[in-house]
């Protein structure tokens, strides 16, 4: 497993680790899978990765850094979730 690390980026400051495809769109390193996955859990994750996903190919759109994309995501959506509730992910 690589960590991130100074050795990990280039001079312009953008992640050099290699990244995975999951889907058909949505490029991760394992270490950004890793803190996503433990942030939010597998299935939450996964619903978020078919999210970007499926905006990706049904619009073109690109995003510069998918971690951060699905992270905003998640985020932005807790926000508007009641505390007391946990987010709902249908499946």
């Amino acid at each position: 497993m690589t960590f991130h690390s100074k050795d990990n980026y280039n001079r312009t400051g953008y992640n050099t680790c290699p990244k995975s495809l999951y889907d058909d769109y949505v490029l991760l390193t394992a270490y950004e899978y890793e803190l996503l996955s433990k942030n939010m859990g597998d299935r939450i994750l996964q619903h978020y990765i078919d999210k970007l996903n499926n905006y990706i190919g049904s619009t073109g759109k690109q995003y510069n850094n998918h971690y951060y994309t699905i992270k905003l995501w998640y985020e932005k959506d807790l926000k508007v979730t009641p505390k007391d509730s946990k987010l709902k992910i249908y499946s």
